[in-house]
């Protein structure tokens, strides 16, 4: 029993956006157009052969070989080559063509299945890949903050303990090696989908696989780079002329070309995508790989620097522990010092008071020996008084004792 192939439905394919097609707009390949959604109209019917040659759009020119990755994803339809504002409107499914093999479009759509799967694979690791990066950064930025906050105490004891240089004041502290606080990878928002898509003028490079390939013009097409979220980094060729000459030709690098065998260029194009799918997938795998181990080893860096840092500050506040430790036993021997000073001078003034008390005794003594000598010399006084007074009264008696005797001479008569 044949596969069935996806149904088409209004959403699918009436003029889909431009996000559907591989090479649809300006935000997903490097050619705009709506080419990517199968529609076909009424006055476009296609002009096809009964065999499985190419189909022929309206305008005389191959059919271009689609894969849809809108509504539809991975599946293919056909629809007129030229660009967004030349096409002729031609669309069709590819199994909506005519002599469509049922065994042919089941292994297509089994191939498109597959490449589903592998997209939502694709889009499990970039999700997983996110929250990691996004881990990371928060992990990143937590180990540089302490970084910062151990050098800047590391910086400040230093600067505090060694003076500064005023013919170099830079001396002054220390210089440390400064770890990248973010790399693009584990940015919040992915790499890829920042950078613009190649413009025609841009990169280019010449191709020796496929150095026959021409475009409308008849010129040989160039190979260019495309920038654009959902095909970043991915070659394709256009038209060599510049934008606003270019014809419409447009071709994916990595996509088979065509052979004029609609189910051979069918099967190629579908193999070529999960093929394509297939080693995103694992490359996706092995930048994530290499990403966790570029993160363990810077992060291994930072610890050992983060300890590095630690043991030296430590280091410093330990001498600087045992430095004050000494400053404290030396301000405790200054201490008992002038505790001892403090005692002695305490007893000299003991004895200086003793003294006091000694001189001021001896004070009064001579105090009162003054007072003695003053009292004698007051007695010696009174004394010296009686003896002059005694004196005075002798010195009459002997006046007398004169008068006496010369009145018993006769010399002289006597006294009343």
């Amino acid at each position: 029993m044949s596969m069935s192939s996806p149904t088409s439905s209004p959403e699918d394919s009436p003029m889909s956006s431009h996000e559907d097609s591989s090479m649809s707009s300006d935000d997903d390949s490097p050619m705009s157009s709506h080419e990517d959604s199968p529609m076909s109209s009424n006055e476009d019917s296609p002009m096809s052969s009964p065999d499985d040659s190419e189909l022929i759009c309206s305008c005389g020119l191959p059919a271009k070989l689609i894969i849809s990755r809108n509504r539809s994803p991975y599946r293919l339809f056909y629809n007129c080559p030229r660009g967004q504002y030349n096409q002729c409107g031609f669309r069709q499914w590819f199994d909506e063509t005519m002599q469509t093999d049922n065994q042919h479009v089941d292994q297509i759509n089994l191939i498109s299945i597959e490449c589903i799967q592998l997209q939502e694979r694709i889009n499990e690791i970039e999700e997983e890949r996110g929250q990691e990066r996004s881990l990371r950064f928060k992990e990143r930025a937590e180990l540089n903050s302490q970084l910062s906050a151990v050098k800047d105490e590391l910086n400040k004891i230093k600067s505090e303990i060694k003076p500064v240089n005023k013919s170099n004041p830079t001396s002054a502290g220390v210089t440390f090696q400064t770890m990248s606080m973010s790399s693009p990878e584990d940015s919040p928002i992915s790499s890829y989908e920042d950078s613009p898509m190649s413009s025609p003028e841009g990169s280019s490079m010449s191709s020796p696989e496929n150095s026959e390939v021409i475009c409308f013009c008849g010129r040989l097409a160039k190979l260019r780079l495309s920038m654009t979220s959902k095909n970043p980094n991915r070659y394709f060729y256009n038209c060599p002329k510049r934008r606003n000459n270019q014809c419409d030709f447009f071709q994916w690098f990595d996509e088979p070309i065509p052979t004029g065998d609609r189910r051979v260029d069918e099967m190629n194009l579908i193999s070529s995508e999960r093929n394509r799918l297939q080693e995103r997938a694992d490359e996706i795998k092995e930048e994530w790989d290499h990403e966790r181990s570029r993160w363990n080893k810077e992060k291994m860096e930072l610890h050992l620097q983060l300890s590095a840092l630690k043991d030296e500050l430590d280091k410093i506040k330990s001498k600087i522990k045992q430095e004050n430790d000494g400053l404290d036993k030396i301000k405790s021997e200054i201490k008992l010092e002038n505790d001892g000073l403090v005692k002695i001078k305490s007893e000299i003034k003991l004895e200086n008071d003793g003294l006091d008390n000694i001189k001021s005794e001896i004070k009064l003594e001579n105090d009162g020996l003054i007072k003695i000598k003053s009292e004698i010399k007051l007695e010696n006084d009174g004394l010296d008084n009686i003896k002059i007074e005694i004196k005075i009264e002798n010195d009459g008696l002997d006046i007398k004792t004169e008068i006496k005797l010369e009145n018993e001479s006769g010399s002289m008569p006597p006294l009343n």
